[in-house]
């Protein structure tokens, strides 16, 4: 039931832990996770949004092997007059990264925004959080992280009305779906903090993985399917499928030729739809690739990722909580910041 939801409380986990008199984790809660154990803090990249990240992604049964070659290009032929597809949006975007090489370097730079949603009682606030995170690739070397409160305001315009009306104040305590009182929120933005963090590595659902296993993820989309199938004894289905695909996106440094993978992979689930030119929250253009999700209660929405098919980059990952966004990341071998 909601067996997906494990890997999007992973990419939630990888939202930051942020400052004082803020959010102290600007995540989507799923409560009816049934994990398995006690995940260790974390501090990954998401979809960001994540959110995020960045935003998500399944299979669940028999699991088929694909013979084909993965540097070849498997777009289906398309002449401009039809309309694009959610596998056609893939392969373009897979063809485009499996061309890629990896870079080398001690440490994996990510930058990305995270942009949270919070029902504050009669409104909704956009809270805006901005992560650069030092992943340290080498064993015994502890991780950076620097972390910027950017601010929050009414969501919409709506929002904006009921917050005039409210008085205007300038922080809140948001309120969570049971109606406790929930996190302090402020509107101003606040300084940039800098900490050294544990290295606690990656992770894809409850299998630990050092950067040696990031690397040897499988470049054939046949391969890697039957590999996140591994991940769970009671097999993955199209949404699990949908939320590790995302997670491989938005949390592993992996080649440019598993991304390719990931992207093929995806191109196959079923039920996939697009949104044709689709801006994320920072005005950048692409296509939204959305699946569907059911909860527990029969309620229904959808994990959305925003993607360049002309760069293959995977641009941002929305959900109703709000949208993790890629700002950039890169291999270095510079020492990481201290303030």
């Amino acid at each position: 039931m909601n067996r997906h939801r494990r890997a999007l409380q992973q990419i939630a986990e990888a939202r930051p832990a942020v400052l004082d008199g803020a959010p102290d984790r600007p995540a989507p809660h799923f409560p009816d996770v049934p994990l398995r154990r006690a995940p260790r803090p974390r501090h990954r990249l998401a979809l960001a949004g994540l959110v995020p990240t960045v935003a998500a992604a399944a299979i669940g049964i028999a699991v088929v092997l694909s013979t084909s070659d993965p540097g070849t290009d498997l777009r289906p032929p398309q002449t401009q007059a039809e309309s694009p597809t959610a596998r056609s949006v893939l392969l373009a975007a897979a063809a485009q990264t499996a061309t890629g090489t990896q870079p080398a370097g001690a440490y994996w730079v990510t930058k990305t925004e995270q942009q949270v949603r919070y029902d504050v009682g009669g409104y909704t606030v956009l809270a805006r959080i901005e992560n650069e995170t030092w992943h340290a690739l080498n064993p015994g070397v502890d991780d950076v992280s620097a972390i910027t409160w950017l601010g929050a305001a009414p969501a919409t315009a709506a929002d904006e009305a009921a917050w005039k009306q409210a008085g205007s104040p300038t922080s809140w305590e948001s309120v969570t779906p049971d109606g406790r009182p929930g996190r302090q929120i402020a509107a101003a933005p606040g300084d940039r903090k800098v900490e050294e963090v544990p290295p606690f590595g990656f992770a894809l659902l409850n299998r630990d993985l050092t950067y040696a296993d990031v690397q040897a993820l499988p470049t054939d989309p046949g391969l890697l399917k039957a590999y996140l199938s591994g991940l769970d004894p009671q097999g993955v289905d199209d949404e699990l499928l949908f939320s590790l695909g995302a997670q491989i996106l938005t949390q592993l440094p992996v080649s440019p030729q598993v991304r390719a993978a990931v992207y093929r992979m995806l191109a196959e689930v079923p039920g996939l739809t697009i949104t044709p030119s689709e801006q994320d929250a920072k005005g950048r253009t692409g296509v939204g690739v959305m699946h569907g999700f059911r909860n527990s209660d029969g309620s229904t929405y959808e994990v959305k990722l925003i993607i360049d098919p002309q760069s293959g980059d995977l641009l941002a990952m929305a959900d109703r909580q709000g949208s993790t966004l890629r700002l950039g990341d890169r291999f270095s071998d510079e020492a990481p910041p201290k303030s």
